[in-house]
């Protein structure tokens, strides 16, 4: 039974209904509908508000995330915050299109004695801009969160679906990530794109006399459990992802995502990899079937973030180099190689790079290996910040740097007047190394960062007697200077740029992006 002021408002509603509508009075026959959606949704109010007292609140732990769904017609939905003496952020996704959107009410007064909603003076509304809402305060007496149908909703087809995230600290759950996606690199076709790192390396310190260097295949498995809901949206530039509704809710953009019309939708294969163990891991795309000489846009989402944006411009139609990714002993490599393409697929991988390449650098490896074993260890210390195992994992990345060259084409970058490292190599010019051919056509290769050379020496034992080329004589032969670190080395992240990539799609050397 309704009450008897519910009843009084749905009287009304059902005479506007009826009211005759004569022709030619078009805005009033407007008007009228106004109306009856108007006076529906007094009506919801009025029996939302009696059907919520005595409603049992949903408790939201701290820190959660949960994803909820509201139908046309239902009762508002509760939920109970706990009391905390830290400041405390709360963040609403709407993860559905459908309008109008829900209405959300807050409060932190526990006191009042009334329901979360419009008719609670203790409460106030939760504005949403562009699919997300937030508020960061004080909950030392607990508070509590209302979600109720819009003006309008009550005649909907469908439900909301939407994500609650609270937790302590000034942090938005939801929202955009600081952290940008990593560019691997592209071909004319082809570009390799990682998510920022999501889960810390599992791997521990080992301990003498049991010290173990890690394996020349590294076999560590990816999380199973802590891996985020992960999707890709790529851009052709100047599209910008703000022409996507509800563009700043992750959520949101997932499910648009599903549909065949997706806006930023491509065909992209998707896997863990760690690329460096003191970064963690990340999810690399690898996408496939773009145009050549086209800039886009880059935007990945990791549960409730959104990373991005990152830009990147595909090479030329005849750029003659082949992506090689997906070594499990070269985990940074992501980059296209002077190498004719496979005689099946489009990349090579641990499954059809030539074995001459890969035997070569499983060997060093292994020989590296080796020699660190006549070292104690874990036992003497050669440094009270770095260990045998960062000493292999330097010397990996090195070695996979220098083994497998990374083509590329033009000294022009993006945003920038900074010229490029790059050495012309003909295409008739010798193999540099067994399991290398000769291509077809000339390119222009990258030089590798010396700052790579320079992290061996500073993490391997001094009885390797480890020596890179001095910045000074003949260094630049052979290495990209003064990019990351000074030119001379001396001063840690002041080169030129700072960085061996960038957000803009710049790559200015071979190396150190882990």
């Amino acid at each position: 039974m309704f009450s008897p002021s519910t009843t009084k408002q749905l009287t009304t509603c059902k005479k506007l209904r009826l009211e005759v509508r004569p022709a030619g009075q078009a805005s009033r026959f407007i008007f009228i509908d106004q109306m009856y959606t108007r006076c529906l949704y007094l009506a919801y109010l009025l029996l939302a508000s009696t059907l919520v007292f005595g409603q049992v609140a949903t408790i939201l732990s701290l820190p959660s995330l949960n994803s909820f769904a509201l139908e046309p017609l239902s009762a508002p939905m509760l939920f109970s915050i706990p009391s905390s003496s830290s400041q405390v952020a709360l963040s609403l996704a709407l993860c559905s299109t459908l309008q109008p959107p829900p209405v959300v009410f807050m409060t932190n007064a526990t006191s009042s004695g009334a329901v979360v909603g419009p008719t609670d003076p203790s409460s106030w509304q939760l504005a949403i801009n562009d699919g997300v809402g937030v508020w960061i305060g004080e909950m030392r007496n607990g508070g509590m969160i209302g979600v109720w149908v819009g003006n309008g909703g009550t005649s909907a087809s469908g439900s909301w679906s939407y994500e609650i995230a609270v937790q302590e600290g000034e942090d938005s759950p939801h929202g955009f990530n600081p952290s940008a996606p990593l560019l691997g690199d592209t071909t004319s076709s082809i570009a390799i794109v990682l998510s920022p790192p999501f889960h810390a390396s599992r791997r521990l310190e080992p301990i003498y006399p049991n010290y173990t260097l890690p394996h020349v295949t590294p076999d560590e498995r990816p999380p199973t459990s802590s891996e985020p809901d992960t999707a890709l949206i790529v851009l052709k530039t100047p599209e910008t992802i703000s022409s996507i509704p509800l563009y700043r809710s992750a959520c949101a953009l997932r499910q648009q995502l599903q549909t065949p019309q997706g806006i930023g939708r491509v065909a992209a294969n998707a896997s863990l990899v760690l690329r460096d163990p003191e970064v963690g891991w990340r999810t690399e795309f690898i996408i496939q079937d773009l145009s050549p000489s086209t800039n886009y846009t880059v935007f990945i989402t990791q549960g409730p973030k959104i990373s991005g944006p990152l830009y990147f411009l595909t090479k030329s139609p005849n750029f003659p180099c082949t992506m090689v990714h997906a070594l499990p002993y070269c985990p940074m490599v992501t980059y296209p190689v002077p190498l004719q393409p496979p005689p099946f697929g489009s990349v090579y991988d641990r499954s059809n790079l030539p074995q001459a390449i890969s035997s070569s650098i499983l060997k060093s490896l292994e020989n590296l290996s080796k020699t660190l074993s006549t070292f104690p260890c874990g036992r003497d210390l050669y440094s009270p910040l770095r260990t045998c195992q960062n000493c292999f994992d330097a010397y990996r990345a090195w070695l996979c740097t220098v083994s497998l060259p990374r083509c590329t084409e033009g000294a022009t970058t993006i945003g920038s007047d900074v010229q490029r490292p790059l050495v012309s190599r003909p295409g008739s010019s010798p193999p540099r190394a067994a399991g290398f051919f000769p291509l077809t056509a000339d390119y222009e290769e990258l030089q590798p960062c010396i700052e790579g050379c320079n992290l061996v020496g500073r993490d391997c034992p001094p009885f390797l007697r480890w020596q890179c080329p001095s910045p000074s004589l003949n260094a630049g032969n052979s290495y990209a200077l003064g990019y990351i670190d000074s030119r001379d080395g001396t001063l840690q992240g002041k080169g030129v740029t700072g960085t061996a990539t960038d957000i803009w799609g710049n790559i200015w050397c071979n190396g150190l992006s882990g």
